[in-house]
């Protein structure tokens, strides 16, 4: 990866004019054993990312001491990214019903080029010394291509006499698992409008007010790993290409209190999805990028931070997430669930996976001087979390259960930080957490629908790690 950002500014009277150049290039190739298991079957995937995105950036801003208060500008950025996949299906499955897929592979080609363009402004005006109101918007407009080619290729240990010749047999098996040869591209061209609006009022020097309105945005775009066509009528579930933008509305309101001890925010909020971005596994080898068309969040947050003595600091947060799909008629079915909607499972009026309910965090920092130039600190943290789904079918069997997980940190170092040797404990109590999980590629193919099984992603177990640091 190479990174590289110019940063210049330019003294305009009581204005600073303000250019942000950045390029940004990285390669990515690796090796995966995609199915999960110790058997031979897709051990060669081979996958490649070639990105490189160009960017610049204009703007400028008011002195900032005035009732007054803006910046505004204009960004520019030029993308471009290539991605190469090769599946390789190993001769073990000459001793499987799919013997047509022994030594063949499909490869895959994708390339895009993106334009973006932004303008935007912010400007804040204070009514009173305690009332404030900030207004900004930012317009995009950004245009794509893209294009994705799948290709059916034969090894010399693959069935059949003539390897380079893919006969109605290994199609006919490749269509089974949603794979077809194709050629697809396509073009986009999407503009958004991103509005604000922010009020504060200062109650007193140590509480403050607020409620805002903001509205974000995430542009469409091609699927890169789709394996047909989403017009296609010779597979069970077609593929994806082409998606559309996301939108989100938010809406806010919290206070914000602090003294020189004791800082306290509290906020509720409501966020709606409109054209929600989706990746759908289709049960066999397939991730679909679709919009599931609606959702909302909502909750409330609250954390703090106090200042016991000298010596003792106290932290602590904790979240209320309420989240619902409010339109996803095309959601993909869990082992065993009866499909209501073609061969899709309504996910309409659920949950999303990885949302728990409550979740939050305790701190526990302790720190003395020991004689005139040393420094002992003891942290003890705990992180919790009520139960959630993990698997993006929410198939109930990926079931996490609430948790909590216990930290902790000595460390002895100089009095002004500049070296500390620590003894780190992460995840003391040794808990089994589950980051994600889903069925593994091809479990209820082989098995021809009457069995399943999981694949999983844990947090790491009980471990301690000695740490140092120095600054020079």
């Amino acid at each position: 990866m190479f990174n590289a950002v110019l940063n210049a500014n330019l003294e305009l009277g009581d204005h600073t004019l303000t250019s942000v150049t950045g390029y940004l290039d990285y390669d990515v190739e690796e090796t995966i054993d995609v199915d999960f298991t110790n058997l031979p079957l897709l051990d060669g995937t081979a996958q490649s990312e070639d990105y490189r995105q160009i960017s610049q950036e204009l703007r400028i801003a008011s002195p900032g001491d005035a009732a007054f208060n803006y910046i505004a500008g204009v960004y520019y950025q030029n993308t471009k990214l290539g991605v190469t996949d090769h599946v390789q299906f190993n001769p073990f499955f000459f001793a499987t019903p799919f013997r047509a897929l022994g030594d063949t592979a499909n490869d895959r080609v994708y390339s895009q080029k993106s334009d973006l363009i932004s303008v935007f402004a912010q400007g804040e005006y204070s009514l009173t010394d305690a009332l404030r109101i900030t207004l900004g918007a930012r317009f995009n407009h950004e245009s794509k291509t893209g294009s994705r080619a799948l290709a059916i290729n034969r090894g010399p240990l693959s069935l059949g006499a003539v390897p380079a010749i893919i006969d109605p047999v290994v199609i006919g098996t490749f269509r089974a698992l949603n794979i077809e040869a194709h050629s697809i591209s396509g073009k986009l061209s999407e503009d958004s409008f991103n509005p604000m609006a922010n009020i504060q009022y200062d109650v007193t020097d140590d509480l403050m007010f607020y409620a805002s309105f903001a509205r974000g945005s995430k542009a469409g775009g091609f699927d890169i790993r789709g394996n047909s066509l989403p017009t296609s009528t010779t597979v069970r579930t077609p593929g994806a290409f082409k998606f559309g933008d996301e939108r989100a509305d938010n809406f806010e309101v919290g206070l914000k209190y602090q003294t020189r001890e004791l800082a306290i925010n509290v906020s509720a909020y409501r966020t709606k999805y409109s054209d929600l971005q989706t990746n759908v596994f289709d049960g066999v080898l397939s991730f679909n990028v679709k919009n599931a068309s609606g959702a909302k969040t909502q909750g409330v947050e609250a954390d703090m931070r106090w200042a016991v003595d000298e010596h003792f600091t106290f932290s602590a947060a904790v979240a209320y997430l309420d989240f619902e799909f409010t339109n996803f008629p095309q959601g993909q079915c869990f082992f065993q669930q009866v499909p209501d909607n073609g061969t899709f499972c309504s996910y309409t009026g659920k949950r999303n996976t990885l949302t728990p309910e409550w979740s939050g965090n305790l701190n526990g920092d302790f720190s003395h001087e020991v004689g005139s130039n040393l420094k002992f600190g003891v942290n003890l943290n705990a992180d919790f979390s009520s139960s959630y789904i993990a698997a993006a079918n929410l198939d109930p069997r990926t079931r996490q259960d609430g948790y909590v997980k216990i930290g902790a940190r000595v460390s002895l170092g100089h009095i002004d930080d500049n070296w500390t040797v620590a003894l780190v404990g992460r995840n003391l109590t040794n808990e089994r957490i589950m980051q994600t999980a889903g069925a593994l590629p091809l479990a209820t193919t082989f098995t021809g629908g009457t069995g399943i099984a999981y694949n999983a992603i844990y947090d790491r177990p009980r471990n301690i790690a000695l740490q140092f640091d120095v600054k020079f």
